[in-house]
């Protein structure tokens, strides 16, 4: 199984090569108790310095339809792939400042519109400037391309099918914080969780130096949790952003039969007809 992360040092080597396109994704994600918007980009960061060759791309502004946390559809995500010179042949890897979590939910997104050769960078920005990375102010400029989709429906869950697997053996796997997953607190529309979910936050899978932990460790959180590599699990979060790092975490330790429900709980826990459960 190949990996989906990129080390420093690789990127480095490879830093040259004409098909590499760079994706800058800083940006932050407010607490849940801050009045919204929850998410913000570091544009402005990335103007004044980046990775080399870096182009920047706002998660919450431009990777999804305007105004919502929906994936662009096929037409409009080709279009804006190929403005950013990206083809189908582009080795694409993807950075943040957020431990990962804005460059794995644009590797899930490429990895659902049929998309293989992404890759996200280990440790992200705070890895490269602690090992003295070269940045730069230069906005690259590359020639537009084609890209085309191919939906691979195995990456991707609705709430029907999340409705059709409560009380089964799919595992649900909620990434957000325990506060959220317990219902004391909650982004929008109720509090809670999907009934008979498991909770592994987001943070207990990223080591001290912002580093997705290792396949071991990875295995042993989700072990613990009565999770095993031929289970069907579904990640969720708020908005299908920490449930892409955590479909990540699943593929780096081997748990290949796993998908994202990216509307997450934005959708579900706004649907009334939907069933919620709180506490541990």
């Amino acid at each position: 199984m190949a990996s989906a992360l990129i080390s420093t040092q690789e990127l480095r080597k490879r830093s040259s090569e004409p098909q590499l396109r760079i994706i800058d994704l800083r940006g932050a994600v407010l607490p849940p108790t801050e009045p919204p918007p929850h998410y913000v980009h570091h544009r402005e960061a990335y103007r004044q310095a980046h990775i080399p060759g870096a182009q920047f791309l706002s998660w919450h502004d431009e990777l999804n339809e305007a105004t919502t946390t929906r994936l662009r559809p096929p037409p409009e995500f080709e279009t804006m792939m190929g403005q950013l010179g990206i083809a189908n042949d582009s080795v694409v890897v993807a950075y943040d400042d957020s431990g990962g979590l804005f460059a794995a939910r644009l590797w899930w997104n490429l990895r659902y519109y049929g998309h293989e050769e992404v890759f996200v960078l280990n440790g992200g920005w705070s890895k490269w400037l602690a090992e003295g990375g070269p940045t730069t102010d230069e906005i690259p400029q590359f020639a537009h391309t084609t890209f085309k989709v191919k939906p691979q429906p195995a990456w991707r869950r609705s709430a029907d099918a999340v409705l059709s697997a409560l009380g089964g053996d799919t595992v649900l796997l909620d990434t957000r914080s325990p506060l959220e997953f317990s219902g004391e607190t909650a982004r929008r529309g109720r509090t809670g969780h999907i009934p008979g979910a498991l909770n592994l936050p987001r943070a207990e899978l990223i080591a001290e130096d912002g580093t997705l932990k290792s396949r071991e460790e990875i295995r042993q959180l989700l072990a613990e949790r009565g999770i095993q590599p031929e289970d069907e699990v579904i990640t969720y979060c708020n908005s299908g952003v920490s449930a892409s790092y955590g479909l990540l975490a699943l593929h780096e330790a081997g748990y290949l039969n796993a998908a994202n429900y990216d509307l997450s709980w934005n959708e579900w826990g706004s649907d009334l007809s939907k069933p919620v459960a709180t506490g541990k």
